[in-house]
């Protein structure tokens, strides 16, 4: 009997870097772990997303529920990244202004960080950049980004010997022993946080996106919030694949809560919650044949 294994999807990762500067060492980290991880990081794309272009936030220059060109362009790259690697120099013991303003322009509704793994690496001088990142880590708690947190990354490039060449490339063979140690954490973290539903969604996605343009419905039973943190990140990675979901009736259940919702089996047997889905499906099935009869 032939037995098959599952191919890990490749994490493909957008890096970040708070320095503008050209020769800056941060940017040269991320040139180190992009070559890095085509050399020794099977499995794994990482892509330089430039902060530069982004206008600094002011919520004027959001139309309609749309966002200036450049703005718009970069939270397409952050949404469709499994994982983020932020370079982040440290200015005045905290981030710099360039990350923090992207932060801010990704975080606009709807939240395009949500619910993705990180990491972080940084050069600095005496206390390595430790301070952004920790002032980063906790932007992450309200952005909902998931940061691994080991290895840490922190690097003295002023420390003799020379960590960098004249351009702002990583020669320290010791450093890029360590990039690699936190790209194959991130990777494994990564793998670990995307779902069985996830990795349906992502396959599906590749092109020709198949999901596209079609109506669908979402039911989830959970804890206290019965599943609805996982149906508002569903519904913003239905933006991306063009998905219509409906929006009322909403289905959200705890399982938890008694009476009984489920029998030990598993199946359910709360009358309320199964009359409720009866309006989910009805719901759906009306919104799917307005949609089939605008498109004949």
């Amino acid at each position: 009997m032939a037995a098959t294994i599952a191919a890990k999807p490749v994490i493909k990762v957008a890096a970040l870097c708070g320095s503008l500067r050209k020769a800056s060492f941060n940017r040269g980290l991320i040139r180190s772990a992009i070559k890095i991880s085509k050399e020794a990081v099977n499995g794994m794309e990482i892509e330089y997303v430039d902060v530069e272009p982004l206008p600094m936030l002011n919520t004027d220059l959001e139309i309609d529920g749309t966002y200036p060109p450049a703005v718009e362009a970069f939270r397409r790259k952050i949404l469709e990244a499994d994982s983020i690697l932020f370079a982040s120099p440290e200015y005045n013991y905290s981030v710099t202004a360039p990350l923090k303003n992207a932060m801010d322009w990704a975080s606009r509704a709807p939240n395009v960080w949500a619910d993705k793994p990180a990491a972080i690496i940084s050069a600095e001088g005496g206390f390595e950049g430790g301070r952004s990142q920790y002032h980063l880590r906790q932007i992450g708690v309200f952005l909902d980004l998931h940061f691994i947190n080991k290895p840490e990354f922190l690097f003295n490039a002023f420390k003799p010997p020379a960590k960098f060449d004249a351009d702002g490339n990583l020669i320290d063979e010791e450093a890029k022993e360590k990039i690699k140690r936190l790209l194959l954490s991130l990777q494994s973290f990564s793998w670990r946080l995307q779902t069985p539903l996830k990795n349906a969604i992502d396959w599906a996605s590749r092109p020709p996106n198949v999901w596209a343009d079609k109506p669908a419905a979402i039911i989830s039973t959970g804890g206290n919030f019965g599943g609805g943190r996982s149906q508002y990140h569903l519904r913003q990675i239905g933006i991306y694949i063009d998905i219509h979901f409906i929006n009322k009736p909403e289905f959200f259940l705890n399982a938890f809560e008694p009476p009984a919702k489920f029998d030990a089996d598993g199946n359910l047997i709360d009358e309320d919650a199964k009359e409720r889905l009866k309006e989910v499906l009805v719901s759906l099935q009306a919104f799917t044949r307005r949609l089939l009869l605008q498109g004949s």
